[in-house]
C-alpha cells in the first residue's frame, strides 16, 4: 500500500465497498450531471430495439410459415413499441428541462429502473466508473423526482444518515433538518449504496439522494453538499399547498 493511501483496516467497509484497495477517488472525477446516464439510458433504449427486431429477422421464416403476412404485423407492433419507448424518452427529456407535470403520467417509476439496470451494465462495459455513473443516476432520478412531487398540505421527511458522517457533518445536518418539515425519505450515502436504496423504495415513496463526499475514502469521515441538502428540504416544503 502506498504511504499516501489510507489502511482500510481503520474502518468498517460497507457490502459495497469490500473490494475497496485503499485508492481515495477525487470529487471531481465522479461528480457529472445528468447527461452521462442520460446517453447510457438512450443507448440502452437503441440496443434493446435493435435487438427486437433483430430476433423478429431470425423468426420471421417460421412467422411465414404460420402466415404470409404475420412478420409485417409482428414489425408494425415492434415498431410501435419502439416508439412509445422512444417517445417515453422524449418525455423524459422534457421533465427534466422544462418541469412540465403534464408529462408525469408517462414516467413510470418501474420502467424507468428497469431501463437504468440495463444502462448501468453498459456504463460498466464501456469502462465508465460505477461511481460516476451512479452519481449521475441519482442525478436523473432526483430530477425526475422533484418534477413530478404532487403538492400536499403538509409534509414530514426521514432523512437517513449513514454511520461514516463525520461528527461535525452529522451535527450540521440535524440542525438544517430541524429547519424544515417535508414529506419524503432524503437519502445522504455514497452512491453505490444510494442507486440501491432508489431502485428499492422509490415506488413507493419519493426519495432523493444526496451523494456524500470521502475525502478518507468510503465509510469513514465523509461529508456532503450542504446546500444539495438545503435545496431539496426547502423545495419540498415550498411544494405545500
Amino acid at each position: 500500500m502506498r504511504s499516501d493511501q489510507p489502511d482500510i483496516r481503520d474502518r468498517k467497509l460497507g457490502d459495497e465497498w469490500q473490494a475497496w484497495d485503499g485508492e481515495i477517488i477525487q470529487p471531481a472525477e465522479i461528480r457529472v450531471g445528468n447527461r452521462l446516464f442520460l446517453s447510457l439510458l438512450l443507448f440502452s433504449i437503441l440496443i434493446i430495439i435493435d435487438a427486437a427486431f433483430f430476433f423478429l429477422y431470425l423468426i420471421s421464416p417460421r412467422l411465414t410459415q404460420l402466415s404470409p403476412s404475420a412478420p409485417l404485423y409482428v414489425g408494425l407492433c415492434f415498431a410501435l413499441v419502439s416508439l412509445l419507448v422512444l417517445f417515453w424518452y422524449a418525455a423524459v427529456l422534457v421533465l427534466l428541462t422544462t418541469s412540465n407535470k403534464r408529462f408525469c403520467f408517462c414516467i413510470g417509476n418501474g420502467f424507468f429502473f428497469e431501463l437504468s439496470t440495463v444502462a448501468s451494465r453498459i456504463g460498466r462495459r464501456l469502462g465508465i466508473s460505477r461511481d460516476k455513473v451512479g452519481h449521475s443516476f441519482i442525478q436523473v432520478s432526483n430530477a425526475l423526482t422533484l418534477a413530478s412531487l404532487k403538492a400536499k398540505k403538509e409534509r414530514r421527511v426521514l432523512v437517513l444518515l449513514p454511520r461514516c458522517l463525520a461528527k461535525e457533518a452529522r451535527e450540521r445536518i440535524l440542525e438544517e433538518v430541524k429547519k424544515f418539515n417535508p414529506d419524503a425519505v432524503v437519502g445522504i450515502a455514497c452512491e453505490r449504496d444510494l442507486v440501491l436504496g432508489i431502485r428499492d423504495v422509490s415506488s413507493k415513496i419519493p426519495v432523493f439522494g444526496i451523494p456524500n463526499i470521502r475525502p478518507q475514502g468510503p465509510c469513514k469521515g465523509t461529508h456532503i453538499e450542504y446546500d444539495e441538502l438545503e435545496y431539496t428540504l426547502r423545495f419540498l416544503c415550498d411544494s405545500v399547498s
